[in-house]
């Protein structure tokens, strides 16, 4: 087996309340692809989630195109996002 190399991504529902494919409601963190490092093909995606109910278990799921915002996703207007 080749060497694989991770990498951090932005995700357009970062920081936001999502569902997993499972149910369980979260706050989508970090999201990490781990690449071949000879052919740069994609080995997994891992997307790491906060709980919202209190349990203090964070959990991952290997499919975040599968999360699901639990309301309307807006652009983030901050003041540090303004030009």
């Amino acid at each position: 087996m080749s060497e694989t190399r991770l990498e951090t991504v932005d995700h357009r529902l970062a920081g936001r309340r999502v569902v997993d494919p499972e149910g369980r409601t979260g706050i989508l963190g970090t999201v990490v692809i781990e690449r071949d490092r000879e052919s740069s093909r994609v080995v997994s995606r891992i997307a790491h989630l906060r709980p919202v109910d209190g349990s203090g278990r964070e959990w991952t799921t290997d499919n975040p195109a599968a999360l699901r915002p639990t309301g309307p996703v807006t652009p983030d207007t901050s003041p540090q996002s303004a030009p």
